[in-house]
């Protein structure tokens, strides 16, 4: 069988080092698996022994089960490795042999076929804002605007009497309001302290908020009177 390539190479003294013998053991028992057609068996005992003693030669017979199971690739790879350790081989031509057998039962792989690069379809017209875009930035008028003529504020009184006229009798009616309302509010406050007894040092506080009061209302009847006779006054003499 072609698995005993290896037999010369392991062929040791019994009192070879531990890693060498453990090989040779595990070499044997796979070259009898081999022979009975136990190649799975074969396999493990062929590759454990490389991993206790990495002897080039045993990647032959690792190759030689792999093949014999059929498994294409990675007979190919044993097969290549083992010529690329020993070149010089004894059994070179026969170990090519079987590479190349084993490339031919591989799937051949066919290449991508060239990537079709077809030309971009032309661009509709863009509208004309999107074109005014595209152009490019054009030139800006950065001057700045001319100054703009400020508005004249045009008052105009109304047809009658003059507006401050008007307000004179305005103001002196409301002044006139006002001072009635305060009288009265001193009349009330007066009369509420009347009847009680007297003694103090200051007057009640009643009585001073009816002093106020009526000093208020006595001045604001003053003022609205006066208001309001100017204002007879211009109407008298003024429309004439």
């Amino acid at each position: 069988m072609t698995a005993l390539w290896l037999m010369a190479s392991l062929l040791l003294p019994a009192s070879a080092p531990g890693g060498l013998a453990g090989a040779r053991r595990l070499f044997n028992e796979g070259t009898l698996a081999y022979d009975a057609g136990r190649f799975e068996v074969a396999l493990r005992d062929y590759e454990a022994a490389y991993q206790a003693a990495p002897l080039a030669g045993l990647l032959f017979n690792i190759a030689q089960c792999q093949r014999q199971l059929g498994r294409w690739k990675e007979a190919e790879d044993g097969y290549r490795l083992y010529l690329e350790a020993l070149p010089d081989a004894q059994n070179r031509a026969q170990a090519e042999a079987y590479l190349a057998e084993m490339k031919s039962r591989l799937p051949k792989v066919k290449p991508a076929p060239p990537a079709v690069v077809r030309a971009p379809a032309p661009a509709a017209p863009l509208p004309a804002a999107a074109a005014a875009i595209a152009a490019g930035p054009t030139a800006l008028d950065l001057s700045p605007p001319p100054p703009r003529a400020s508005p004249e504020l045009v008052v105009e009184s109304p047809a009658g009497a003059p507006s401050g006229v008007r307000w004179l009798g305005i103001g002196g009616a409301a002044a006139v309001v006002a001072g009635a309302a305060c009288l009265a509010v001193g009349l009330v406050l007066a009369g509420s302290d009347l009847g009680k007894p007297s003694g103090h040092l200051n007057p009640p506080p009643t009585d001073l908020a009816a002093n106020d009061f009526g000093y208020a209302g006595e001045g604001l009847l003053a003022t609205g009177s006066a208001l309001l006779l100017g204002r007879a006054a211009w109407a008298l003499w003024g429309s004439r």
